[in-house]
């Protein structure tokens, strides 16, 4: 029972906070963009950090299930020699 009060309760929270900080966009153009207040890096980093993290962290999980602890240590190794 807690469980649930607790995701709808963060549920809830995020619909909250996202309508506070939506509430100046006007058009959708403005909504990927913030209104052109990021730098191009800005924006490059956080689509690396998009992909790569994602990507990691799913095949991170799947090392481990698949090969046990030394996955973890392959994973890291392959990493930094590609």
């Amino acid at each position: 029972m807690i469980d649930c009060f607790i995701v709808s309760l963060f549920l809830i929270s995020t619909l909250v906070m996202g309508i506070y900080s939506g509430k100046d966009i006007m058009t959708f153009s403005e909504y990927p963009i913030s209104k052109r207040n990021y730098s191009t890096t800005v924006l490059t980093a956080t689509l690396f950090a998009t992909v790569i993290g994602g990507g990691s962290t799913y095949g991170l999980c799947a090392k481990v299930i698949g090969e046990g602890g030394g996955g973890i240590y392959c994973y890291f190794l392959w990493l930094f020699i590609c």
